[in-house]
């Protein structure tokens, strides 16, 4: 690896001070371009994060004041670098410089203090309120900051990091309360102008969980307030009892379709009370295999081989003298579902169902709100 530009750590620190953090990135990315391959490209990446780093942070003893100063801008700059090299090897280019420039440092290093002590250094149970009361001190712009500086972390802290243990979690725990807030709020607006937003219940199968975590967050930032079973249900609580009191409190059913909620029982009892109930029932599909002549005789041929198994186990445990409730159970639902499954993909047919797979999500949700809204 060639190294004349960085040849001299104390020349580049202050030469770094003196310019943009996008034109710092920019000679960053020349001079890794200048690497012929793979592992010189790897040898100049070590360098940046280890001993250009260390020699930026501790080049000369500090006497002065005005000393301190520029070590503390010194170390901005190691970090900056740092932080280049972490999410270049992660990234695509294009998106460095973006993380960088909306991200300050000062924001980087202010976070990273406290991911390592006040929150890494406590109880994983009690870092659900360290997380809400920390960020809860910004205004809503910091923190729209923060939280894109901790996803970031999340992505460059991928290796089981101990003290990001439970990070994922209170991110996204903060965000639910973020958007109940803001529903909150926007709730009382509207009700003071005599006009109140729609519930929804959102139905899906588990193996269909992202498509049904988009469409959530894609309500809730229209002011929508959504039910769904990741958040609302309360552990130990029957799932049938969850569903009927979904359904009975919410006006709007929004079902994710699938190959897979097309054979749950469950998902199939949601759209089934939904209809006796006549509340509103919006059909989103991710897949449109349910249009297809022969759908039905190939989820029926996959029910009755679930009856089949459900039936033979049954019949050991009976033989064993063993319990049979929860297998009872499952098989009415099994039953239930095949003898519904043709009537109700016939309604979905006559239904005008809305497609929202891959590219087609974000043309389409709108669609989807305007039905809620009733526009």
């Amino acid at each position: 690896m060639q190294k004349s530009l960085f040849s001299n750590p104390a020349y580049m620190a202050d030469y770094f001070l003196t310019i943009t953090l996008d034109e710092m990135i920019e000679i960053l990315e020349s001079e890794y371009a200048k690497q012929i391959d793979d592992k010189p490209k790897e040898i100049y990446l070590d360098f940046l994060s280890n001993e250009l780093y260390h020699d930026f942070t501790s080049i000369e003893k500090i006497r002065t004041e005005e000393e301190r100063q520029k070590r503390q801008k010194r170390q901005k700059i190691a970090n900056c670098v740092r932080l280049w090299v972490k999410l270049k090897r992660k990234l695509p280019s294009e998106q460095i410089t973006a993380y960088m420039i909306n991200t300050s440092s000062s924001h980087y290093l202010e976070i990273q203090s406290f991911l390592l002590n006040e929150f890494g250094r406590k109880p994983i149970h009690e870092r659900t309120n360290i997380f809400n009361n920390y960020l809860s001190q910004y205004s809503e712009e910091e923190q729209n900051i923060l939280m894109q500086i901790l996803r970031m972390i999340i992505v460059l802290n991928s290796n089981n990091n101990p003290n990001l243990v439970y990070l994922d979690e209170c991110v996204k725990k903060f965000n639910t309360r973020k958007n109940q807030s803001t529903i909150a709020r926007d709730n009382i607006n509207l009700i003071k102008q005599g006009t109140m937003p729609k519930k929804v219940f959102i139905s899906y199968n588990h193996n269909d969980k992202e498509a049904a975590r988009h469409l959530k967050n894609a309500l809730e930032k229209e002011s929508i307030a959504v039910t769904i079973d990741s958040e609302a249900m309360i552990a130990g609580s029957k799932i049938s009892d969850f569903i009927r009191q979904s359904i009975a409190n919410t006006e709007v059913t929004v079902s994710i379709i699938s190959e897979k909620s097309l054979l749950s029982a469950w998902v199939a009892m949601e759209s089934i009370l939904t209809l006796h109930n006549q509340k509103q029932f919006i059909a989103c599909y991710i897949t449109n295999k349910f249009f297809d002549n022969d759908f039905i005789d190939a989820c029926e041929d996959e029910i009755d081989k679930r009856i089949n198994e459900l039936n033979t186990e049954l019949k050991e445990r009976l033989d064993k003298g063993r319990g049979i409730e929860h297998l009872t159970d499952e098989l009415t639902r099994q039953r239930d579902l095949k003898h519904n499954l043709s009537k109700f993909i016939g309604e979905l047919r006559n239904r005008l169902c809305i497609d929202i797979s891959g590219y087609n999500f974000l043309d389409n949700v709108p669609k989807v709100i305007k039905a809620i809204k009733g526009e």
